[in-house]
Formats: C-alpha cells, sequence, structure tokens
C-alpha cells in the first residue's frame, strides 16, 4: 500500500502535466472554437426570440409577458387577481411584483408593453453582459466575447425573452446590487443604489430571496437589508391600497395560491428542483418543509463563508435558488453564475491543485450543455429526458464549488476576508 500510493500520486502529477500543457498551448483554438459556436446558435436563437416577444401570438407569443400584463390590469382596477378571473391559477406572485411591474406595463396597451419589455430586456441583458465581462477577469476582446456569449447564447436566454419572463431583469438586478455592494466605503446614496437593484431582482421572488441572505451577511452592516426591507414593505402597501381586500387577508390568499402554485407547477413542467423530485415520489405535502430546510442551510453556509470571494457565494447560492422551489427551463439562466465562478477559478486559481483544470472541463460541458433543451424541438419524444438531464450539471457545479471554498478557507490563502491567490491581484481588493 505505501508503495501504490506514491505511484497514483505521480500518475495523477503527470496526466495533470499533460492537461495543462494540452490546455495551455490550444487554449486560444478551444475559446475561439467555443465563441463561433455559441454564436452561431445563440444569435439566431435571440433574434427569433425577440420577434416572438414582439409580434408572436398563441401560446408561444410573449405568453407570460400576456399573464403578468392581464394581472397588472386587473390588480390597479381593483379586482382580485388570485380569484375573479380565468387565469387566477397563473397569479402566484406577491402583491410588490405588480407594484414594480406597474411602470413597464400598467399604463399600456398591451402590443406597446411588449415593445416597452423587449427594450427594457435588451438593456438589462446589455448590461448584465458588461459587468460579467469585468467581474469574470476577461483580459482579452476573445476572453470578453465568450463570457458575453455565456448570457447571449445560453438557451433558457431566448427561452425567457420569448416569454416576456422576468428571470433577466432579476440576475441583473442581483448581480449589480451585489457586487455594488462589495465595494469597500459606500455612503448611504451608494446603499440605496444596492437597495434599488435588489428590490428589481425581487419582483420573482422565487429567484431572488436566497440571494438575500448575502445583503444580510456581506456588507458588514444592516442599512442595505434594512432599506431593502422598507422599499419591499412600500411597495407591498402600495399595491395593497388598491384591492379590496385588508392587508392580512390579501397576504394569506397569495401565500395559499403560491403554495397550490409550486405543487401544481412542479408537477407539471417544472424540473430539476426538490419540489418536482418530492412530487415524483408522492411527497408533495414536503414542499415547505423541504424548502424551507434548504432555505435555511444555505443561510448558515453564507454565514460561515461571508468573507469569501464574491463569486463563490454567488455562484453556490444560484444553484441552490434553482433547486428550493419549482422553476423551468426559462429559469436555467441562473447557472450562468457558477459558470462565471467557475471561469474565474479556471484563470486564476493559483493552489496548483488541480482546481483549476477540473473548473475548465466542468464549464466546458456545461457550456455543451446549455444548447441541449434545443434538441427538444428536434426529438420532441426526448423532451424528459433532455430536460432531466441539466439537473446533473448544477449539482456536479454545487458539489465543486463548496469542495473548492472548503479546501480554500481551511488553506494558508485565506487571510483578511480575500484570497491572496492570483485573484487578489487580477480583480480588484475591493470585490472580497
Amino acid at each position: 500500500m505505501n508503495k501504490i500510493y506514491p505511484a497514483v500520486v505521480a500518475l495523477g502529477e503527470t496526466n495533470d502535466g499533460v492537461i495543462r500543457s494540452f490546455v495551455t498551448d490550444h487554449r486560444t483554438t478551444i475559446l475561439r472554437v467555443a465563441v463561433i459556436s455559441m454564436a452561431l446558435f445563440g444569435i439566431p436563437w435571440l433574434v427569433v426570440n425577440f420577434v416572438k416577444l414582439l409580434l408572436a401570438q398563441g401560446p408561444w407569443g410573449a405568453v407570460d409577458l400576456s399573464l403578468r400584463y392581464n394581472e397588472v390590469q386587473l390588480w390597479f382596477a381593483g379586482n382580485s387577481v388570485y380569484s375573479e378571473h380565468s387565469n387566477a391559477m397563473h397569479a402566484v406572485y406577491p402583491p410588490a411584483s405588480y407594484a414594480m411591474l406597474w411602470p413597464l406595463m400598467g399604463w399600456l396597451e398591451f402590443p406597446h408593453a411588449r415593445i416597452v419589455a423587449a427594450l427594457a430586456l435588451a438593456i438589462a441583458a446589455g448590461w448584465l453582459a458588461i459587468v460579467l465581462i469585468k467581474e469574470s477577469g476577461a483580459e482579452t476582446r476573445l476572453e470578453s466575447a465568450f463570457i458575453a456569449l455565456l448570457l447571449l447564447s445560453m438557451y433558457a436566454t431566448g427561452f425567457s425573452i420569448g416569454h416576456g419572463q422576468l428571470t433577466i431583469y432579476t440576475i441583473w438586478g442581483l448581480v449589480v446590487g451585489l457586487t455594488l455592494m462589495s465595494f469597500g466605503q459606500r455612503r448611504w446614496q451608494d446603499d440605496l443604489m444596492v437597495a434599488l437593484f435588489i428590490l428589481i431582482a425581487l419582483v420573482k421572488p422565487t429567484l431572488a430571496i436566497p440571494f438575500f441572505w448575502l445583503v444580510l451577511f456581506r456588507p458588514g452592516t444592516p442599512r442595505p437589508a434594512l432599506l431593502v426591507i422598507a422599499g419591499y414593505l412600500s411597495l407591498t402597501v402600495i399595491a395593497v391600497a388598491f384591492q379590496k381586500f385588508d392587508f392580512i387577508g390579501l397576504i394569506q390568499t397569495w401565500v395559499v395560491q403560491g403554495v397550490e402554485g409550486a405543487g401544481r407547477e412542479a408537477a407539471g413542467g417544472a424540473y430539476g428542483n426538490i419540489h418536482s423530485w418530492l412530487a415524483v415520489l408522492g411527497l408533495k405535502q414536503w414542499n415547505v418543509p423541504a424548502s424551507a430546510v434548504l432555505l435555511l442551510s444555505l443561510g448558515c453556509w453564507t454565514y460561515r463563508y461571508r468573507h469569501a470571494d464574491l463569486w463563490l457565494l454567488l455562484g453556490v447560492t444560484a444553484i441552490v435558488a434553482r433547486l428550493w422551489v419549482y422553476h423551468r427551463s426559462y429559469d436555467d439562466v441562473l447557472v450562468l453564475l457558477p459558470m462565471i465562478t467557475l471561469f474565474r477559478i479556471a484563470k486564476y486559481d493559483s493552489s496548483k491543485n488541480g482546481y483549476d483544470l477540473l473548473a475548465g472541463m466542468i464549464l466546458t460541458f456545461s457550456v455543451m450543455a446549455m444548447f441541449v433543451p434545443a434538441l427538444m424541438f428536434i426529438v420532441p419524444g426526448w423532451k424528459s429526458v433532455l430536460k432531466n438531464s441539466q439537473s446533473v450539471l448544477p449539482l456536479t457545479m454545487l458539489a465543486f464549488l463548496l469542495l473548492w471554498g472548503w479546501r480554500t478557507k481551511n488553506s494558508s490563502s485565506w487571510r483578511k476576508g480575500y484570497l491572496t491567490s492570483g485573484w487578489a491581484v487580477k480583480v480588484p481588493a475591493s470585490h472580497f
């Protein structure tokens, strides 16, 4: 046994050296092939979905935008969104979300609301791409194109836009708000901007709520969290003022509607989350406790790692946000955040433990996997298999990021709240 272990270690080091040498020699070619492939798929897919958002009719034309538009119109006309219309079963958003959506659609005819939504989504996606390029540490035009296309060529991005979903707004608000919050010295007006972007993200709370642990534990002051809570309560009060119900009664109605909707959707088109898995096992009654346990576990982990690199926290939180309640294909945009984390590790980790190579390999498979759902249109009989295959990589990413965070936290590179590796040189220290 004593002779075998050194031989295994030596073999691993040899393979590491071979792979590292290959990647170093062909890095530019690999990136160039990836960028060309992503552009060839992603740009037409994005164009098709913007056309769907603007012009298409029927079940594929801005279907979610249409639902939210009708709900906003009914809400501010004083009607009960949760019970008094034909699509009430789809009304699972909290009152504050309708107050946030009013500026985009409450004062417009639906054709004009589609135009406003297309412009707003284009601005949010473009802004998000720029922030991601800066945050990733990309140094060349090729790397910058790769990072931008991670967002723009992803199947889930186009799918979200074509349906008029709120996913892009949420991720844009989270990334901009949480990176702003990571700057060193912040004034009141800076924290107000942070709170504004986090509030925008909370328009879709099932995606955004897990990230609130970062607002609570990262800044070292409760001010951003208090501003977000105050803002959200104010939006809720404004929205409820337009309804016939008392405040408590309306909130109770929304909670019941939301829980029922989660169970229904988890057993329907949603996949890759604990609600869907519990539905398969016939344990839907455990949806709420299971979500609560996962959310609290994330809170404990976030507190323990609150001084870690922001992108480790964002990557882990995004995967948990994908798992903790039901979601559909368009919410796979969340996987973009751990992909950025993997890029940063692959590019800047200097631990010499092979984590950079493993991160690069997982990222490579993730890029290939993000096109897989498009095959549903080619082989519709494989729809269930193709959708559920998308659960494997997020779980793999989660396991890797948890391991990488634990090994880094227990290494000598963990000092004074940031990593003293190449990251601290390549990426501004204010982000740690």
